[in-house]
């Protein structure tokens, strides 16, 4: 069987709580430092730290992110983006436009094109910048055709996708596409970042249900 050559531990406390959630943990994933909770690919005294997709894309590797909730909720926006509350999911999406990321599947289409804090459609400056953007309401994810001269978002809600049990399905073949996708867009070899996300949430419906107990939120 053929093993991984690097092997690593995680030790997934936040900075400043013993109980970590996602913006934090997925901050020591992706900048390798710890922070506190609520912050986003920032260290503990807010400053910005490089993360593992934006060194990647110095190195010239292929980049992507993959996540079964809004694409700009805790777990991916770490990897991407900087602010110092999760959130801020308009300033999120915004981050996303300093970046030349390859890839991007996931819910979220209206922190891009309805904004609040400002009138801009990001969705069209991707457009500009030669992404092909496809969202859930016009093409299958598996009738996208990905190109290998362009970039790929597909956009797999308004806010966050369904659940497994309301009908969501297409993390497999999203991650199918990812991978033959970016293989094919850099010779020196990619990043990828697949997040289910939703595993957690039934334990956010029985956040503060349980007596005696307490549930972080991720």
């Amino acid at each position: 069987m053929e093993q991984f050559p690097v092997i690593g531990f995680h030790k997934s406390y936040s900075s400043d709580n013993l109980v970590t959630d996602s913006a934090a943990g997925a901050t020591a994933f992706a900048c390798g430092v710890k922070t506190y909770n609520n912050a986003i690919g920032m260290t503990a005294d807010t400053t910005s730290c490089q993360t593992i997709l934006e060194e990647s894309e110095a190195r010239h590797l292929a980049t992507g992110l993959i996540s079964t909730s809004s694409i700009v909720h805790a777990t991916p926006a770490s990897f991407i983006a900087h602010q110092s509350y999760r959130e801020r999911y308009e300033a999120i999406a915004l981050d996303f436009m300093n970046t030349e990321v390859d890839l991007l599947i996931g819910g979220g289409k209206k922190f891009f094109d309805r904004r609040k804090m400002d009138d801009r459609d990001l969705i069209s400056e991707m457009r500009r910048k030669g992404y092909w953007v496809y969202d859930y309401s016009q093409d299958d994810i598996s009738q996208v055709r990905a190109r290998s001269d362009a970039k790929l978002v597909y956009f797999t809600a308004d806010n966050h996708p369904l659940t497994v049990s309301t009908g969501r399905t297409y993390l497999p073949a999203a991650s199918t596409l990812a991978v033959n996708f970016l293989k094919q867009k850099s010779e020196t070899g990619f990043f990828l970042m697949i997040e289910g996300s939703q595993i957690d949430w039934m334990g956010h419906a029985s956040e503060g249900k349980l007596p005696h107990q307490r549930i972080a939120r991720f």
